[in-house]
């Protein structure tokens, strides 16, 4: 379907821009209108017949925009980023083993109008990622390494600039101390969320088996503390297996 499109952001208004449109996939799932008073799009992550999918919703849940990269059924696809320019969306493809299990992994960048797709290729990346307003992306990354002839998983948070270049900010294998007795096997730290905090030029990662969230310095690395069971801060109430944290000013959720 020929049509146009403009994107508006607060003040600021976009070119009306042409858009050649194919035809919307029926694997998609219908979604119940929730909308009540709300206005406005959802950029999110749905499953239709069990393939990931970014979508661009509108608050009826009618499916505005989709992108599907690969076929393959075993992809997850957990985080969907607009870039600061409002022109492309940003979205992560991994496996939730490791790229032992063969194929892509890593961020893909597709131009709202589907014209430009550009991957940006990060084996053993996983769960979640970070995009920055200069297109760098901070992601998720396993680290295998062998303990007494066993591979074991632990987690990087790697930085990717958009000249491709690759710098290992942290490791969990820099910070805490795997054990073939007590610690999970093989995915042994299984960080699964990233959220980066302006206001101090910090990232939070939420490690799932380790049943604790960690805050990392974005310039040098260093593990400025740990909240949870075994951390350097001890909540009231102790969590486990989390899958999110949310930095809220002062406070965590």
């Amino acid at each position: 379907t020929a049509g146009w499109f403009q994107i508006s952001h607060g003040d600021v208004t976009d070119d009306i821009r042409a858009v050649q449109t194919g035809t919307l996939t029926d694997e998609l799932p219908l979604i119940a209108d929730q909308s009540g008073e709300a206005t406005g799009y959802i950029l999110t992550t749905i499953y239709g017949n069990h393939k990931p999918w970014p979508v661009i919703l509108n608050m009826e849940g009618e499916v505005l925009w989709c992108h599907k990269l690969l076929e393959k059924r075993e992809l997850y696809t957990s985080r969907v980023w607009l870039s600061a320019d409002k022109q492309s969306v940003y979205y992560n493809v991994f496996y939730i083993q490791g790229s032992s299990s063969g194929g892509f992994e890593g961020v893909v960048k597709v131009s709202i109008d589907g014209s430009d797709v550009e991957t940006i290729s990060i084996p053993e990346g996983h769960h979640d990622f970070w995009l920055h307003d200069d297109g760098t992306v901070a992601v998720i990354r396993y680290d295998w390494r062998k303990v007494t002839d066993v591979l074991i998983a632990g987690d990087d948070l790697v930085l990717v600039s958009p000249d491709g270049t690759e710098r290992v900010l942290w490791s969990t294998w820099d910070s805490f101390t795997f054990s073939l007795e007590t610690s999970s096997k093989p995915l042994w730290t299984l960080a699964n969320q990233i959220e980066f905090d302006a206001s101090d030029n910090t990232y939070w990662l939420s490690l799932r088996n380790l049943g604790l969230l960690v805050q990392i310095d974005a310039s040098s690395g260093a593990l400025i503390q740990s909240v949870g069971a075994e951390g350097d801060l001890v909540p009231t109430d102790i969590f486990a297996g989390q899958h999110g944290l949310e930095v809220n000013g002062d406070s965590i959720l």
